[in-house]
């Protein structure tokens, strides 16, 4: 019987070793044979040295089948427009949706993912990546190869998964519409959220996790923030093998493994290691204090002499910000004075 065939589609935008990493550890840890996937990209204007040249190689090679460059910047918008432009080339029944700062963990097939996803007609997204702030249901198991997956509770919809391609033949392009969860005008995530609320649909989350997102350097307009840098080994994390899997696996339980037992939150240190009950694993940074920090005052003690150009700008936004609200609520005191 001739296996459905998956199209995978990806967005960047300026971060060359984080495409690179995805793409590499995608050819070492894929086992699906070329023919049963297409590997479409669009760029988002990006200026970085050396990224262009290296996705038309990579198209060149034949790992990747359609590439395209955008002319011009559009956030933050410029995603979802990028996204309707693959939407038009999806030659598959399902899509696997991801972004340029992943990296696959594990060897994988795509038969594992569709398992999961066609367990229910009210799935709309497998999310591969690890376990994060979501309330999860209790981990179940398919009923063919006993695979591990778990309901995410209160999310109809998530970018960066895998989906059916009727999903998106029923629901049409990303829409630009205001967004209720970031304040802000260009979420198609949150109207792909409305539209498959509206349908009883759902999220649900691999046991075992099959990618992990970088989320150090974020770009945003014509700025990149965090930190930046090429892998200190060939890839950010370890790639794990089938006795990883099979440990991992004994840790876990019954329940879906967390974005803690795999990564490091307090910035990118090459020579620690995370030890998760005897499980080592290489360390990457999730989010910095200096891109999270709320309490101001902390954070001005602290030296800043090793920061960045794009850390330094965040803190001296971040202190004009506090400026800006003692005074407001000084001007707040001075009225009921």
């Amino acid at each position: 019987m001739k296996k459905p065939r998956v199209y995978i589609q990806m967005t960047s935008c300026n971060r060359l070793w984080y495409v690179k990493n995805f793409i590499e550890s995608f050819i070492q840890c894929c086992l699906e044979p070329r023919r049963r996937y297409t590997f479409a990209m669009v760029d988002n204007a990006s200026e970085e040295k050396g990224l262009r040249e290296y996705l038309q190689a990579q198209k060149s090679a034949g790992i990747i089948d359609f590439l395209y460059f955008k002319k011009y910047r559009n956030p933050p918008w410029e995603q979802y427009e990028a996204k309707n432009i693959l939407l038009d080339r999806a030659d598959a029944p399902y899509i696997w949706d991801v972004q340029d700062d992943f990296q696959i963990l594990r060897p994988f097939t795509f038969d594992e993912i569709i398992e999961v996803l066609e367990e229910s007609k009210k799935t709309s997204t497998v999310s591969l990546a690890a376990g994060i702030a979501e309330k999860f249901s209790p981990c179940v198991y398919t009923k063919k190869n006993h695979i591990g997956y778990t309901v995410v509770i209160n999310s109809s919809y998530a970018d960066q998964g895998f989906y059916r391609s009727s999903l998106f033949d029923d629901i049409g392009y990303y829409k630009d519409i205001w967004s209720r969860d970031t304040k802000q005008q260009g979420s198609g995530e949150a109207y792909y959220q409305n539209e498959c609320r509206k349908r009883g649909l759902h999220v649900v989350k691999l046991k075992i996790p099959l990618i992990h997102g970088f989320k150090l350097c974020a770009v945003r307009g014509s700025r990149r923030y965090g930190d930046y840098f090429k892998p200190v080994n060939k890839y950010y994390l370890k790639i794990w093998g089938k006795d990883d899997i099979e440990r991992m696996n004994k840790i876990s339980g019954h329940r879906i493994i967390d974005e803690k037992m795999i990564s490091q939150p307090d910035g990118w240190d090459p020579e620690k290691v995370l030890y998760c009950r005897g499980e080592e694993i290489w360390n990457f940074p999730s989010t910095t204090l200096y891109e999270t920090a709320v309490d101001y005052k902390d954070l001005l003690k602290k030296d800043r002499s090793h920061l960045k150009p794009g850390k330094a700008w965040y803190f001296n936004k971040m202190k004009k910000e506090r400026s800006l609200l003692h005074r407001a609520k000084r001007k707040i005191k001075a009225l009921f004075k």
